[in-house]
Parts: structure tokens; C-alpha cells; sequence
């Protein structure tokens, strides 16, 4: 049975889809705290920061075109390949039971008494199975959910922009000298919201002409967010600040955002209801595009030989789809769902590290494969080095769970690579 091959256009929205929303209403609050005015510069300096990096990965996707961050690795060495793989496969899991997680809270809150009886922790995993399930079913199913979950999710990001510009008016602000020291630790934090660029990586063999149109779907998409994001934490920073003492959590910033807004109370009510149902809505459409692509990580790996029960996960169903690959990422979503209780930051900091590793040994690679030595690889993985000192500076800053989570993810993989080695 032949499969649906993805447009560029089909490309571009799992890669915005991915990338927006989530992080940016998560990092409202804390990049309000602990930079004030300055959060929506971190959204823009990291994104330039980030211009070689992405350079260096849509080349390698030309070089690369059916392959994957397994792929540009592998002719260096399979075990960095695996490692890459591997780490970028449960970072991106981790980022997917965040959305998870994070959805979850916004219609619980929607629906108080109806969903009283269920925890948020439940309630994510009801939503994880039914997305487990969605994404069993072929391609242009998920290109549906795609364009539905965009749609949606541009309502909240547009609030903010005229609901700030309204505000800007009556706000006046004050910036206040930052520690530098603050704002290196909120780098992942950042880095976590552009992460998802590089989706095209995973499914580039499921798309037309991927080694024309996966470069251009990332650039697009990378740009785009850059510009929403500097703009909305600008926005959000100004209606928070006066009051950033009493507003403590992300779940909080849209209600408060309405009672700055010159109307009733019952219509303060109401707006923030349905910016409630719509976040909690459009912001699935991450967690099904991260599910959806990272499928072919694991089936990559298991190409390669490097998992348990290859042939299992090799199985394709009626629909082209790996079926045991998507129920071992909902395993996976449900053991850091359970070992963080849907906590953002360690969640925020193993996306971060998985994929951060898997770019900086991408790097690498291109470099070692390049005859002549050129300045923009060289600068991303100056760039990724730079990445991964903010993130030990982050662990030191919130703690250390996400370290033990990844460490053992890590051992397990090393374990299942290794152990596949002996046998062959």
C-alpha cells in the first residue's frame, strides 16, 4: 500500500504546531518573574543565537534527505548515531506530555464540577491514550488534526497581542536591572519553545522532495515563531508586571489578562472560559504532531537493529504505521508523567537536553563530513556547547530531577544498544 506524502505545506504546519503554544503560555509567568521586560529579548537572542544551528540542520537534511538525526551521525559512528536518536526520541517525549499535561489543566479548570472526580494526572493520561489511538490511522488523518489545531491555537496568541495593545496605554512599567545570572537560567526554558524546527528530521522520508522542502519548512516555520514569540512575551510581560507577585503559575496569566479589560465581569468570565477551552484544545495539536513525527525515531532505530524486538516495532499496520513504536512512546509519556506529576520544568529541561545532544552531535558530524571546514557549523556547535552550560546552570537553578530522569533513559538505551550488539 502506498502512503501519503506529506506537502510542504502539511510540513510546515506539525512544525508550528509543535513549536507553538505550549511553550510560550508555560514560560508566560516564570520569564516574567525572573526577567521582566527582558523575556521577549531571550525569545529573540536565543532565535538568532540559534541561526548557524539551523543552518547546519537543514543542510543536513539536504545531504540527508530520507534519513534523520540517526542518519547524519551514523558515518561517523553508530554508537554517537544511536545516542543522537535515541535522546532527541524521549526529549521530544518529554515535550509531548507537557502539552499533554498542560492541556489537561486548562480544561479541568473549563469544567470544574464535571471533571472534579479526575486529577490532572488521570485526565492527561485519558488524553494520551486517545491520542496513542488517533495516531495509529494514516497521514492525512493527522493533517486534518493539524490544520484544526493551528486554527485554534492562533486565538490565544492573537488575545495577548490586542489585549496588550490595548493595555499599553494604562500599564506603565518600570524595568528593573536583571541578574544575568537569571537569565542564563531561563535559556533552556526558551530554547524549549523553538525546539520542534527540526521536526522535518523525523519524517523527511514521508514527505515530496524532502531535500528541497524539509529545509525550506524549517526556515519558514523558525522565523515565524521568532517573531510571534518576541512579541507576545513583550505583551505578556507588560499586563503581568504590576501584578507578577500575585499571579504565581501559567494557569493563572489568562484570567488575570481579562480583568484588565474594560468589561463586565460576567463577560470577564465567559472570555476567559472559552481562552481556556481554546488552549486546552489547540494546544493537543503539539503533543500530536510530536507523536506523530517521533514515530520514525524508534523505527529508525529499530531499522538499525539497535532495539528490543525489531521486527515488532518494524510492523506497519494497514495504515503505514508503525503501530508497537506508537504504544512504546505512550509508555514512555506515561513513566515522565508519572515521575514528575506534569511538573513543566523538569519536563522542559529533558526536552531540552535530548534534543539539544542530538543537535550538537549532528553538528559534529557535519563537520567530520565536510572536506572544507566552513564558519557556520563551527558556530553551531559553538552554539550547542553554549546551550549545555545554560542547561547545567538550569538544573542548578530548579533542581535536579530532570538530570535522574535522563541519566536513566539514557542507561536503559545504552543498554538496549549494546545488548543488541552482542547478539549480532
Amino acid at each position: 500500500m502506498k502512503s501519503h506524502k506529506l506537502s510542504i505545506k502539511e510540513v510546515i504546519l506539525v512544525n508550528l504546531n509543535i513549536m507553538l503554544g505550549a511553550g510560550a503560555i508555560v514560560n508566560s509567568v516564570s520569564l516574567t518573574q525572573k526577567t521582566g521586560l527582558f523575556g521577549c529579548l531571550s525569545y529573540l537572542l536565543v532565535g538568532v543565537f540559534m541561526l548557524p544551528l539551523i543552518h547546519s540542520i537543514a543542510r543536513l537534511i539536504s545531504m540527508h534527505p530520507s534519513g534523520g538525526f540517526y542518519a547524519y551521525a551514523k558515518p561517523i559512528s553508530p554508537l554517537l548515531a544511536f545516542i543522537s536518536c535515541w535522546t532527541y526520541f524521549f526529549g521530544k517525549l518529554a515535550s509531548a506530555t507537557l502539552i499533554l499535561f498542560v492541556s489537561a489543566t486548562f480544561i479541568k479548570q473549563l469544567f470544574p464540577i464535571l471533571l472534579a472526580p479526575i486529577n490532572t494526572v488521570s485526565l492527561t493520561l485519558i488524553i494520551l491514550t486517545l491520542f496513542i489511538y488517533l495516531n495509529l490511522f494514516n497521514l492525512k488523518t493527522g493533517s486534518v488534526f493539524q490544520q484544526l489545531f493551528f486554527i485554534a491555537k492562533s486565538i490565544p496568541v492573537l488575545f495577548v497581542i490586542v489585549s496588550g495593545i490595548i493595555s499599553l496605554q494604562s500599564i506603565l512599567i518600570t524595568p528593573n536591572p536583571v541578574n544575568i545570572y537569571d537569565v542564563l537560567s531561563t535559556i533552556p526554558l526558551v530554547l524549549y519553545s523553538f525546539t520542534g524546527f527540526e521536526s522535518a528530521c523525523a519524517i523527511s522520508r514521508n514527505m515530496e522532495n524532502p531535500s528541497k522542502n524539509a529545509p525550506k519548512a524549517i526556515f519558514f516555520s523558525f522565523f515565524l515563531i521568532i517573531g510571534i514569540y518576541t512579541i507576545f512575551q513583550f505583551l505578556v510581560s507588560i499586563m503581568l508586571l504590576p501584578n507578577i507577585a500575585n499571579v504565581t503559575s501559567y494557569k493563572e496569566t489568562f484570567p488575570y489578562i481579562t480583568t484588565l479589560l474594560k468589561i463586565s465581569p460576567a463577560s470577564q468570565n465567559m472570555l476567559s472560559a472559552l481562552i481556556n477551552l481554546v488552549i486546552g484544545f489547540s494546544t493537543l495539536g503539539g503533543a500530536y504532531g510530536i507523536i506523530f513525527s517521533n514515530t520514525w525515531n524508534l523505527y529508525t532505530l529499530a531499522e538499525n537493529k539497535h532495539t528490543f524486538l525489531p521486527s515488532l516495532i518494524l510492523k506497519v499496520n494497514k495504515h503505514h504505521i508503525p503501530s508497537a513504536a506508537v504504544i512504546a512512546q505512550g509508555l514512555i509519556c506515561l513513566l515522565l508523567l508519572l515521575a514528575t506529576c506534569g511538573n513543566p520544568i523538569p519536563l522542559q529541561q529533558i526536552a531540552v537536553l535530548g534534543t539539544t545532544l542530538a543537535y550538537t552531535i549532528s553538528t559534529l558530524a557535519l563537520i567530520l563530513q565536510t572536506k572544507r571546514i566552513t564558519p557556520l557549523p563551527v558556530l553551531a556547535l559553538i552554539t550547542c556547547i553554549c546551550l549545555l552550560s545554560c542547561w547545567v546552570i538550569s538544573i542548578q537553578s530548579f533542581g535536579f530531577k530532570s538530570l535522574y530522569l535522563c541519566i536513566g533513559m539514557t542507561a536503559f538505551g545504552l543498554t538496549m544498544f549494546y545488548a543488541k550488539k552482542a547478539q549480532s
